[in-house]
């Protein structure tokens, strides 16, 4: 039977396959892939190597913000509020460049430029800065004046836009128009619906047996 190039090998270590997407990666080794390729913006993502991150993200996240919500709505202004704001500020900075780099490979592995994801995701960040800073103006000194509704109103819509282009680019399932940005070429492995049958090869010549 022949191998099939695009097919995961299973000779092959998850190391050795490292500048390939994992099609049906678990929990565990998403995110571990996810730190190991942290500022790899080239290659592919499959949709567990960018999804089971972002969970992780989420669940790390979540009881900082609750208890940072705790903390403000007591009116509580010691030393823990800025202890927690630290923390936060420290953990989105890990997840940063890597959850931008998996947003890179997950966008090329459906056929799209990187860079395109890369603006997706920097687009409403830098939207968020700006429309906080309209009404924390001491925080940010840069920030537009947002005196005309219509221009908050527009400012809120790319940002919306931006995060369902961004929603739907990494919930599509790989592409074979994906190929071209992996290292292997038309080598590069795809999930199994997408991987091209392969005949078996010709059956081996019957063997001639001497009996002396």
């Amino acid at each position: 039977m022949t191998q099939n190039p695009n097919a995961w090998p299973t000779s092959v270590s998850v190391d050795e396959a490292m500048d390939q997407p994992w099609y049906g990666i678990g929990f565990g080794q998403a995110i571990k892939v996810f730190f190991q390729k942290g500022i790899t913006f080239s290659g592919r993502a499959s949709r567990g190597e960018y999804w089971w991150p972002a969970l992780f993200q989420f669940i790390v996240t979540l009881p900082i913000e609750i208890v940072s919500a705790v903390l403000t709505m007591s009116g509580y202004d010691g030393s823990g509020v800025i202890i927690v704001a630290v923390v936060s500020w420290v953990v989105s900075l890990v997840f940063l460049v890597p959850t931008l780099a998996v947003t890179w490979r997950r966008v090329q592995d459906i056929g799209k430029p990187g860079w395109l994801g890369l603006v997706l995701a920097l687009v409403p960040w830098v939207l968020n800065l700006v429309m906080t800073g309209t009404h924390t103006p001491n925080m940010i000194p840069y920030a537009l004046p947002l005196s005309s509704t219509l221009l908050a109103l527009v400012l809120s819509v790319i940002r919306l836009v931006c995060y369902l282009v961004l929603f739907i680019y990494t919930l599509t399932p790989a592409k074979i128009e994906g190929l071209k940005y992996d290292p292997r070429g038309n080598d590069g492995f795809l999930p199994p619906e997408l991987v091209p049958v392969v005949p078996p090869g010709p059956a081996d010549p019957p063997q001639v047996v001497s009996w002396g």
